[in-house]
């Protein structure tokens, strides 16, 4: 069967992702674009003029396509199909395997390198380790123990995932310190053991992914989303440097002034823009600023230091969440 040419008018869909096909496109001339959503997020990942091929992956594996492909100007392809090409291949059987490699390292390229995807994979993956662990695994001192070689084989089969995938993915977690792998010596044999130390961390940690990874939903970035590195610290400086701060005493006001130089001296922070790092916080109701009009002095007044408390500890694990993705990240990289 002879391949087939055809022509795409501007804005047109030549391909779209997560679409099954079964043809690759040469482009004879014209140009198109190679994008994808994410979310709400539309990302373009390059443009293909004449002498191009794209869709190519579909040939060998059947999988869904992986990208969408739009006409930018007048396009003309041709359409090389999935019976021809692989009766090439089959003449030469060892072009067939390299490019079957090829294609299955792509494909695994994709899921891990891109961010958004990469954080739903470990969202979904965390998520799959803590529930069969509650389910099936034990405790032991307040940590959760998992047989290695059941929770691998479970997560290979209900995220449909290969094998060294998860694993790779499940030995890079270690790095975050919130699983570990041991070794339990057994009379027979050496047994695998997955332990979470911290359940609880572990449950706040893939809540942050879960935040992470819904980007299209607005109340749930905004309710994850990070205070300033500078208003996280001029936090800290009240409750932990400020002697006269003391709730539990009920001493829940400080002189702001003397407060407004504690965190000069101690960050290196202007008056000045502290106290525009307070505005916020202080049209939110966290805090207030009363006036002596006895001397004259500006007291600032917490509202409620319980929520100040509970906001920093918050505040505390986001970044310490945040510091265990970026590290997944750039180890998913290399």
């Amino acid at each position: 069967m002879p391949d087939i040419k055809k022509k795409f008018k501007p804005g047109e869909v030549i391909i779209r992702e997560n679409t099954p096909g079964n043809n690759a496109y040469i482009i004879q001339s014209g140009k198109v674009e190679v994008s994808k959503n994410f979310g709400n997020q539309h990302v373009v990942f390059t443009k293909l003029d004449k002498g191009s091929i794209f869709g190519e992956m579909c040939l060998v594996d059947n999988l869904p396509r992986s990208a969408t492909v739009t006409a930018l100007e007048e396009t003309t392809v041709t359409i090389l199909s999935q019976v021809n090409f692989q009766q090439s291949l089959k003449q030469n059987p060892a072009v067939e395997t390299i490019f079957k490699v090829i294609t299955n390292r792509l494909r695994e390229t994709d899921i891990m390198v891109n961010p958004l995807r990469l954080t739903n994979f470990y969202f979904s993956l965390c998520s799959l380790i803590y529930y069969l662990s509650r389910a099936e695994g034990s405790k032991l001192e307040g940590k959760l123990h998992l047989n290695y070689d059941f929770v691998l084989r479970e997560c290979c089969m209900i995220l449909a995932k290969e094998k060294n995938l998860v694993e790779k993915v499940m030995n890079r977690m270690v790095f975050t310190k919130l699983i570990r792998l041991d070794k339990e010596q057994k009379p027979d044999r050496e047994r695998r053991i997955l332990v979470i130390p911290n359940p609880e961390l572990f449950k706040q940690f893939i809540d942050f992914l879960q935040d992470q990874s819904v980007k299209g939903d607005k109340e749930a970035v905004q309710e994850s989303r990070l205070l300033s590195d500078k208003t996280y610290k001029v936090l800290k400086v009240l409750v932990e440097n400020v002697e006269d701060y003391q709730p539990e005493t009920g001493k829940s006001s400080v002189s702001y002034d003397k407060y407004l130089s504690a965190v000069e001296d101690l960050l290196n922070i202007p008056k000045e823009k502290t106290d525009k790092l307070l505005k916020p916080l202080i049209k939110s109701e966290l805090f207030r600023i009363t006036i002596d009009s006895a001397n004259n002095i500006r007291q600032l007044v917490c509202n409620n230091p319980k929520k100040l408390i509970d906001d920093l500890r918050k505040q505390t694990s986001l970044r310490s969440f945040e510091k265990m993705v970026n590290l997944l990240k750039s180890l998913a990289a290399n």
